[in-house]
């Protein structure tokens, strides 16, 4: 694999794996992984079916998401590349985050969430530090510990990431569902919007309970136990996509609606006069063009036809 990248030549250490952040010529940030232990060559594995998974299901990466880029081996890989934008979350960058931007973090936390049930994946390890934000967006990124939830069926253990990780996942409890990675949303959205740290998932409902009217109706039941008991994610996502507002129409759009609106009525007046009149439509009239009054047509060529035999009687009483 041959990539022209800019390598900052700084790592950090996740999962087994060294991160390495760069930049592409065209500008794109890229994180290289390596792999730092034994456990993280599995990782990488994952990390990598899981990218070709995602740009097999949508094509297009979804911006929610990290992207693969590239890798070396898919059997006994040792590299692949990542494009991922922005900083990962934390203390400091949320209390500098206005509420309308935590807004939007919380529809695309949500939003990637939503790909992945698409393409029946469940991450299993949403945490602040797979979570990054580039001033526009949140991407989800760190698929090592991701599984398919087609057949085989994935039974839940590790990995255990309080207070983060569900409680059914904290037990190996049951099948891997969407359900668990909507508690770790959850678990993220209550930090971020409360700026306290979640606790354990018997407590939460409780301390939901202190918070606003909004808040509350936004995360009902996202704590709940037994993981079935969890609203669907398509009903989570409703509570915190913002609200269509129609803005001002602009003065050309009203003016061009109007004239569409003439022509339309002025084609339907054509059309029925020319039906009562058993004629055959002729071209469409527009606006400021009315369509011309059959009635009118019939006197037209009526006097012309009277025209013409006038003038036939004069040529002939002329003749004598």
């Amino acid at each position: 694999m041959s990539l022209d990248v800019e390598w900052s030549g700084l790592r950090s250490t996740m999962d087994g794996l060294h991160v390495e952040r760069g930049t592409t010529l065209t500008g794109e940030p890229v994180h290289r992984l390596t792999v730092a232990s034994t456990e993280g060559r599995e990782a990488l594995r994952n990390e990598i079916t899981i990218g070709v998974q995602l740009t097999q299901t949508f094509l297009t990466s979804p911006p929610e998401l990290s992207r693969l880029v590239g890798f070396d081996a898919l059997d006994r890989p040792t590299l692949a590349v990542v494009a991922c934008a922005g900083e990962p979350l934390s203390d400091e960058r949320l209390r500098a985050m206005p509420s309308t931007e935590l807004r939007v973090a919380a529809e695309s936390l949500l939003t990637a969430l939503t790909y992945l049930s698409e393409a029946h994946i469940v991450h299993r390890a949403i945490t602040p530090r797979r979570l990054y934000w580039d001033g526009t967006r949140l991407q989800l990124a760190g698929f090592g510990d991701a599984v398919r939830t087609l057949p085989p069926v994935h039974r839940r253990h590790g990995p255990v990431n309080p207070p983060w990780t569900a409680p059914e996942q904290m037990r190996a409890e049951g099948v891997v569902s969407a359900a668990d990675d909507l508690y770790s949303a959850a678990a993220i959205l209550f930090w971020m919007f409360t700026g306290e740290m979640p606790g354990e998932a018997a407590e939460m409902a409780a301390r939901l309970e202190l918070q606003s009217d909004d808040l509350r109706a936004r995360l009902a039941g996202m704590f709940a136990q037994p993981a079935e008991a969890r609203p669907p994610l398509a009903e989570a996502r409703r509570r915190w996509r913002p609200p269509v507002v129609a803005g001002p129409r602009l003065p050309a759009v009203e003016e061009r609606d109007r004239d569409a609106e003439a022509a339309f009525a002025a084609l339907r007046r054509r059309q029925t006069l020319d039906a009562h009149a058993g004629l055959v439509s002729g071209p469409i009239f527009g606006a400021g063009q009315p369509a011309p009054d059959p009635a009118g047509r019939w006197w037209l060529i009526a006097g012309g036809v009277l025209l013409v035999a006038v003038l036939v009687v004069v040529i002939a009483l002329a003749g004598h």
